[in-house]
């Protein structure tokens, strides 16, 4: 199954990649950008219809900014 992932709205911090069926991948994310703010987009080129975002905030137990993203 082939998958694009989307972290933020930036062309730099897009990737591709092919994950066999049943198979996993896990990658990491430096959020130090973004304050500890994430926004991840999952789709599918087999399927347009498929999307899955997972959006929030890394919680570290250390004082934190709002969310840069909206109005950005």
């Amino acid at each position: 199954m082939a998958l694009a992932c989307h972290i933020g709205s930036t062309d730099v911090d897009r990737w591709q990649a092919t994950v066999p069926g049943r198979d996993a991948r896990t990658i990491r994310v430096d959020l130090g950008r973004s304050a500890g703010w994430y926004d991840v987009s999952v789709i599918l080129s087999a399927s347009p219809r498929y999307l899955r975002r997972f959006a929030g905030h890394h919680e570290d137990g250390r004082a934190a900014t709002s969310d840069p993203g909206p109005g950005a």
